[in-house]
């Protein structure tokens, strides 16, 4: 992909992502559903942007076969939808679905054991 196809991408994706929820203009709808939804933006754009760029079914980490021996490995911090919890998703093998602490710190580190299962680009 070209570096304008890129920055063109990310715009596109912005866009979507910081697309008002419908009322927000007014003042008094505004704060009702702030207090309601915890947020301004709609999620279903965004959320349809990321399977429209990415496609639905293509997996994070690339390949839903089992890593090549020497093959770099990779992860990648997320949250759930609602913030509290911390996952590191990633592209080796590791205790499923194990919690961690470190430095007072808790996050779940994640890695389906069914290729099926895979975390898929739209999702991280």
């Amino acid at each position: 992909m070209s570096v304008n196809k890129c920055i063109q991408t990310f715009e596109d994706l912005v866009g979507a992502a910081f697309k008002l929820r419908r009322f927000q203009n007014y003042g008094g709808l505004r704060e009702i559903q702030l207090f309601f939804r915890n947020s301004a933006y709609e999620s279903t754009s965004f959320e349809n942007a990321l399977k429209q760029t990415f496609t639905p079914d293509k997996v994070l980490f690339g390949s839903e076969e089992p890593p090549l021996p020497g093959r770099l490995k990779v992860a990648v911090t997320a949250t759930s939808s609602s913030g509290e919890k911390a996952y590191l998703l990633s592209n080796y093998n590791t205790n499923h679905h194990s919690a961690s602490h470190r430095n007072g710190l808790e996050y779940i580190r994640y890695r389906s054991r069914l290729p099926a299962h895979e975390v898929k680009v739209w999702e991280a």
